[in-house]
């Protein structure tokens, strides 16, 4: 089977951004069939989220990852019923109000959808602007375990050597919140390097996907290829001209990633703050006797938000809008900045295969054998 998963944050990135709005007209280069990817096109790795034909790829795929899942499952002595393919929701770029991620309405609405989309519509009130329980950024409707009644049939015991067997003992990376990047990274890298995998899902998906070594091939070349594109002329002198003109209208604006980091950084501590106040004071093993009902009502209410939070949100949410708002009227604006990137992505994305085919069709062949 061939292994053509890209796995590096910079395609991850590529794809993201091509399943957003690498198709329209905007964003298409001058030859109507150019692929919104040309890497995921050459790899074969062709599911856009945001098409019918990439949703079927995914459900198809799921739907065989599944089937192992389940057999696996009934060879150890278990009963497993999967979730249904069809109930998986994929953005489709709108939002419960019908309005379209990026444009001028949604802006308006959202700013660059911070602040306004950290805390759910019911806890902030209709003063303020939060997430729908449908729709962008929202949690969905509550969520029931096809499996939760039989689990709940079994003892203890037997309960833990079912979630044993379904998702293994790998208890993943060694991290904690004192490492520096560059130590998560090397704990990261230590445990795929030593990682078993056992458990019937890790296991379903490593047949189906094989071990994700396109990075390890051309993770360096991927690197670099994300730096170039990130300095590229174009971008860089689009972001220069939005921040100028920003400026001119007496507010601060230096790139959408430094806004973003910004916002984060200053909502972050609310919301530490509000889920912290919600959680009680319990040890391990008190958690652990709880029932489902007592669980649901602590983990699945929504939060409360004390008056001084919500005037502090408020606060900000006002200023992330009119900054959204200037930097939409300057061009910078979230729709124009992904034309831009997809634009500039093609070419490199292009230059890269063109660059490395040989090295390409060879890691397919092998990983195909």
């Amino acid at each position: 089977m061939l292994k053509n998963r890209v796995v590096s944050a910079a395609v991850a990135a590529c794809l993201m951004l091509a399943a957003c709005g690498g198709t329209s007209e905007e964003t298409e280069t001058e030859d109507a069939s150019a692929p919104a990817s040309p890497l995921a096109e050459f790899m074969g790795d062709t599911v856009m989220f945001d098409s019918e034909d990439g949703e079927e790829q995914f459900a198809e795929q799921q739907r065989q990852i599944n089937e192992s899942v389940v057999a696996c499952m009934a060879a150890e002595g278990w009963e497993y019923t999967p979730e249904n393919v069809e109930d998986t929701v994929f953005f489709d770029g709108g939002d419960a109000d019908g309005l379209e991620w990026g444009s001028r309405e949604w802006t308006e609405k959202y700013g660059f959808g911070i602040t306004t989309q950290m805390f759910p519509q019911e806890t902030v009130g209709p003063e303020l602007v939060g997430y729908a329980d449908e729709g962008f950024g929202g949690p969905g409707e509550e969520y029931e375990d096809p499996n939760g009644e039989y689990i709940q049939s079994l003892s203890e015991s037997d309960s833990e050597a079912y979630y044993e067997d379904l998702y293994g003992s790998d208890p993943g990376p060694n991290i904690t919140e004192e490492m520096t990047d560059e130590e998560m990274d090397a704990a990261f890298q230590e445990w795929e390097e030593n990682r078993v995998i056992d458990g019937c899902y890790p296991q379903a998906e490593e047949e189906f996907y094989g071990p994700d070594d396109f990075y390890t091939e051309f993770g360096d070349e991927m690197d670099d290829m994300w730096d170039q594109m990130m300095n590229d002329p174009r971008i860089v002198a689009a972001e220069t001209s939005t921040a100028e003109c920003v400026s001119d209208k007496g507010l601060t604006y230096s790139s959408m990633e430094d806004v973003y980091e910004d916002f984060y950084e200053r909502v972050e501590p609310m919301q530490e703050q509000v889920w912290n106040s919600d959680m009680p004071d319990l040890t391990e093993e008190e958690f652990e006797a709880m029932s489902d009902a007592e669980l649901d009502a602590i983990f699945n209410q929504p939060p409360e938000l004390t008056p001084e939070i919500k005037a502090e949100l408020a606060e900000l949410q006002a200023e992330e809008i009119e900054l959204a708002i200037a930097v939409d009227d300057c061009g910078g604006g979230q729709r124009d900045q992904e034309d831009l990137f997809n634009e500039v992505r093609i070419e490199y994305e292009q230059n890269f295969v063109d660059t490395n085919r040989d090295r390409l069709e060879q890691y397919q062949a092998e990983s195909a054998g």
